[in-house]
């Protein structure tokens, strides 16, 4: 057999193994993202699509650049699946780019501050008064339709829990956010045990750095300088995600 023909076998052999071994990921992240969807989407279809997310994976993943297969897999299938669904959005081209200018300017304000923009904040970067921010995001949000005339599929199930609440954050938004928490959580835990450490009691336990020096048995300084290092860390891998 020439050498190529060996080759492309072999890759084929390669993929069809990781495939199977982790094909059951696709669905346990199809189920986390499906809470909140539609009940008009089809699941097959956001299946197939994680499943050629995950074949992208298999393909691209690079381990000298210090993720964990499953990790890197789970970015790509969900990105898989979210592309699949945006598929089916009925936004506009227009609204679309405007959806992304104002998802782009909170994760700079939530970098800035530490924490969710208010709309007053938002207001002020955007110039804009609190109605004609209330209408961008209007029509920055994707239709969702229901289908009032289909049996419910429990008894306990209320009509009105499918109609969408627009005062609630879209829920391509809030998956986005949980699952960059996922990632960012992972990474921190596999941070050095000081930074991990420091960062629980500064994050967690709301201890201000003397205190956490009084702890450790180091300057303050010293604390200080190995929070901004685990920071740096967080940051660089955060801005590799996106």
């Amino acid at each position: 057999m020439p050498q190529v023909e060996k080759a492309r076998h072999t890759q084929e052999d390669y993929e069809k193994i990781m495939l199977e071994k982790h094909l059951p990921l696709v669905k346990i992240i199809l189920a986390k993202m499906r809470t909140g969807l539609p009940r008009s989407v089809d699941l097959d279809d956001l299946h197939s699509a994680g499943v050629m997310g995950l074949l992208g994976a298999v393909r691209k993943f690079d381990p000298e650049r210090g993720y964990a297969f499953e990790t890197f897999a789970s970015f790509r299938v969900r990105g898989a699946i979210k592309d699949e669904l945006r598929s089916l959005d009925t936004l506009s081209r227009s609204s679309r780019k405007k959806q992304r200018e104002l998802s782009a300017i909170v994760q700079e304000l939530e970098q800035e501050l530490g924490r969710a923009p208010t709309d007053e904040e938002l207001c002020e970067v955007l110039e804009i008064n609190h109605k004609d921010l209330s209408k961008l995001r209007a029509r920055t949000r994707p239709a969702e339709y229901v289908f009032l005339d289909s049996p419910p599929e429990q008894e306990q199930y209320n009509w009105h829990d499918l109609i969408a609440d627009q005062q609630n954050p879209a829920s391509s938004e809030l998956l986005e956010k949980e699952e960059m928490m996922e990632m960012i959580v992972q990474k921190l835990e596999s941070l050095p045990y000081r930074q991990r450490k420091i960062m629980h009691l500064y994050y967690f336990e709301g201890l201000r750095l003397t205190a956490i020096a009084k702890i450790l048995g180091v300057s303050e300084a010293r604390i200080s300088q190995i929070r901004s290092q685990a920071l740096s860390t967080l940051r660089t891998y955060a801005r590799k995600l996106v």
